[in-house]
């Protein structure tokens, strides 16, 4: 199984270096696409910068446990028109616009001060977001 994340890992950095240069290249996903799939989800991955995971449960109704470094904060995701992802916590809004990684990922960039996420693995069907489902 860890050989399996290691490879996913791998292969989202090998996308991520042919075209994060290149935005044109990636395509971008709309505001609809982005209510349908990140609605009712578990997400983890990990920071491209850094290389460090976190995970992200999204409640159907946006309510969102995000965790990270042994943290987890409460918030909620919204979905602008112009198809940019907005989590809100305590510290302010950080919108990213969000490119899908083959069939089983994302790319969330967040631009020049929003750091840039990759997801490896989505959990879907989620009901409801329990503190213990952030981790």
């Amino acid at each position: 199984m860890r050989g399996a994340f290691l490879a996913a890992a791998f292969g989202a950095v090998l996308v991520l270096s042919a075209h994060a240069d290149q935005d044109s290249r990636l395509e971008w996903m709309s505001a609809a696409d982005l209510r349908t799939e990140f609605y009712g989800v578990k997400l983890s991955g990990f920071l491209d910068e850094a290389q460090i995971n976190w995970s992200e449960c999204i409640d159907p109704d946006g309510r969102t446990l995000y965790q990270f470094m042994g943290v987890t904060d409460e918030g909620r995701l919204s979905i602008t028109e112009e198809g940019e992802a907005c989590f809100r916590y305590d510290t302010g809004p950080s919108c990213f616009r969000v490119a899908r990684l083959g069939d089983k990922g994302y790319w969330l960039d967040g631009g020049q001060h929003g750091g840039s996420f990759v997801v490896t693995s989505v959990r879907k069907n989620v009901t409801a977001c329990a503190p213990e489902m952030a981790i």
